[in-house]
């Protein structure tokens, strides 16, 4: 599921070569559209959750199947649970704040 080593050093390759400004400004832009596809991101875990699909895939909880089979780390499927679908967490819950950000999350 990750990225192969030559795309990788394709882009490095291609980015070294772009100016400062250009660069600072495609930044921004990945910035913002990553900040959208979390949002997405999270909706689908909270949905898939609400279903309870994991359970057919054989996963316990929700964390069980992003790190198993979406080889989530630890840390990446815990910002999950705590961005989208809290409902059996009320610890986690707790911690999140009505003005939650998405770009802290699924990262």
């Amino acid at each position: 599921m990750g990225i192969p080593f030559k795309k990788v050093a394709l882009m490095r390759s291609r980015i070294a070569a772009v100016p400062d400004a250009q660069l600072l400004e495609s930044l921004e832009q990945l910035v913002v559209r990553g900040r959208g596809v979390t949002v997405e991101l999270l909706v689908h875990f909270a949905e898939v959750e609400r279903r309870q699909l994991h359970l057919a895939a054989a996963y316990p909880t929700m964390h069980a199947y992003a790190t198993g089979h979406l080889h989530f780390s630890n840390s990446q499927a815990d910002n999950c649970m705590l961005g989208g679908s809290t409902r059996r967490e009320p610890r986690a819950r707790s911690r999140r704040s009505s003005t939650w950000s998405p770009t802290g999350g699924c990262t």
